[in-house]
């Protein structure tokens, strides 16, 4: 990046392994982005591109130029953090891990995760995911007489976890389940030596924001999720 690039310090980093999106991280200069958008701009399947609001922009504004693609955005999520799990109201049911027991449900859930995301591009396939969580013991059911709700939770990153793939099958719904279910989850990572967890929630869904905002979970900043055309 120019005389820039002999201080070994990085102004920015791009991240994309085929067949997923492009990942943007927060920039010290928006002018790499640029550069980043040069160096993309003939890779005719590359999906898409996802990072912060400003970052996304930048990029977005050179690529195209340079592409001639149109795009257009795919889902706008809220990175949330929590660093202490709040009271919430008794929920009938307990958490435990998944186990090989639970894979065909599993596999059910996850398809039906991966169809409710509509615009979003989801690249696993459901047995893949069940099976790495499976694995890594990072898949966690709430039970109630029956499997009602799951959480993944894993540690990303020495001190904190990431809380994702949260899905109730619509007949378990507003019963409180996936705020037991996610708020056990984040005290498990908490308890396990994490000192925050955090997840990303869609913006234009109300309800999740307001449950995971119950819980504990404050918002951080928005992330922005665009599809090539």
């Amino acid at each position: 990046m120019g005389d820039r690039s002999l201080n070994h310090t990085p102004i920015a980093v791009a991240i994309q392994t085929p067949p997923y999106k492009l990942l943007l991280s927060k920039a010290a200069d928006l002018a790499a982005m640029q550069l980043i958008a040069e160096a993309v701009q003939d890779q005719s399947q590359l999906p898409g591109v996802s990072g912060l609001e400003a970052e996304v922009g930048a990029f977005l504004q050179t690529w195209q130029a340079l592409s001639g693609r149109s795009y257009h955005r795919s889902i706008e999520m809220r990175i949330h953090q929590l660093t202490a799990v709040q009271p919430i109201a008794p929920t009938s049911g307990f958490l435990r891990l998944a186990t090989t027991a639970d894979r065909p449900l599993l596999i059910k859930w996850s398809t039906a995760f991966s169809a409710e995301l509509e615009d979003v591009i989801v690249t696993d396939d459901a047995e893949r995911v069940v099976d790495g969580g499976l694995k890594r013991q990072t898949l966690y059911v709430w039970e109630n007489g029956e499997p009602v709700s799951l959480a993944a939770g894993r540690r990303s990153l020495p001190t904190t976890a990431r809380i994702g793939f949260v899905y109730t099958p619509p007949q378990q719904r507003r019963k409180g389940y996936a705020t037991a279910c996610v708020a056990a989850v984040s005290q498990t990572m908490l308890d396990q030596g994490c000192e925050r967890c955090f997840l990303l929630t869609d913006v234009a869904n109300p309800t999740s924001n307001h449950v995971y905002y119950e819980i504990g979970y404050r918002p951080v900043c928005d992330w922005h999720d665009y599809r090539f055309d």
